[in-house]
């Protein structure tokens, strides 16, 4: 249906004691209050994230992290379904592995 959306995924040290993880950010630029929406987030095919979440004016935006993997590529996904419309949102993106996260 065209919806407009924004993936981003990258390296932090915000986790339990500063260790490494990596973030995953996912916004949906609907323009449009009270849509309906679940949400799933991957690693490599391992669900860290799901979730309903309802839009306002400005969209909806949603940002979770999950377990840094050293020296491996982290494959991320993003899963949406609009509950009013029936429209999905599928979205990936590569993580390469970074020296500074052992990679």
């Amino acid at each position: 249906m065209g919806t407009s959306w924004t993936l981003r995924s990258k390296h932090d040290d915000d986790g339990p004691g500063g260790s490494f993880v990596v973030g995953e950010e996912f916004e949906i630029h609907t323009n449009v209050a009270g849509q309906v929406w679940t949400i799933t987030f991957a690693d490599n095919g391992l669900v860290f994230f799901t979730g309903d979440d309802v839009s306002t004016p400005a969209g909806i935006r949603e940002q979770h992290p999950t377990v840094n993997q050293p020296g491996r590529v982290q494959h991320m996904t993003v899963h949406a379904l609009n509950h009013a419309t029936g429209e999905t949102i599928d979205g990936d993106l590569a993580v390469q592995p970074v020296a500074a996260c052992g990679g």
